[in-house]
């Protein structure tokens, strides 16, 4: 019998952390820890609620994306373009970062919602140590808006548990969501709000396949 033999997966962002901070230092650009490990970040410390990632994503602008592209066009990094608008850098065995401006048109150009969680979280200086190196760490309430504009089911699942076990802004979540995300953003996110029994729910009733909802305001 052929004996298949599997690795369990494994992650240590800390030499991917290290790495996208330097480049950030050394082109002198502004970026924010966000994806799952920024989740992690948030949780509590005895969370269960910790997933896996392979990698690890930093919001940066359109402009500065540009500056990264050219950094390392030419350089011996394996490099390849993400479709959303962004470029994921590895180097090594334990090097996987993704720099992500989110400006692809076809995906829906969400830079400006980036830009926004870049610059609260500049104006906070708000930080994550990262071996002898920092990253900046976007805001919770940026991270569950972030995490709702991608349309995916494991997002919206980071977004329940960031709503359900850390200390958010509600009224500033809607207030981004509204700005950018629109009307359907909004309406996704008061039925996850529902859905988890989160007391700040405005809805009071969902009814039928249309999703025909009633606000409580």
């Amino acid at each position: 019998m052929k004996h298949n033999h599997k690795k369990l997966p494994k992650f240590d962002p800390e030499h991917s952390g290290k790495f996208a901070a330097e480049i950030l230092e050394k082109l002198k650009l502004k970026g924010a820890l966000i994806g799952r490990l920024a989740v992690w970040a948030w949780l509590p410390v005895n969370s269960e609620k910790q997933a896996f990632t392979k990698d690890l994503d930093i919001a940066v602008s359109k402009s500065g994306l540009f500056e990264i592209r050219k950094y390392f066009f030419g350089r011996q990094y394996e490099i390849r373009e993400l479709q959303i608008g962004g470029l994921n850098v590895r180097y090594g065995a334990n090097v996987n970062v993704d720099f992500i401006d989110r400006s692809a048109i076809e995906w829906s150009d969400y830079s400006r919602l980036f830009e926004s969680a870049i610059d609260e979280a500049v104006k906070s200086n708000r930080t994550l140590d990262v071996g002898n190196k920092s990253l900046l760490l976007v805001s919770a309430d940026h991270l569950v808006v972030l995490k709702l504009a991608t349309g995916e089911s494991k997002d919206e699942d980071d977004a329940k548990v960031l709503l359900s076990q850390v200390d958010v802004d509600i009224t500033a979540i809607r207030t981004l969501i509204s700005k950018h995300l629109g009307p359907s953003g909004r309406n996704r996110f008061e039925i996850i709000l529902k859905d988890i029994g989160h007391k700040e729910s405005k809805i009071i009733k969902i009814k039928g396949s249309s999703l025909r909802l009633t606000f409580l305001d």
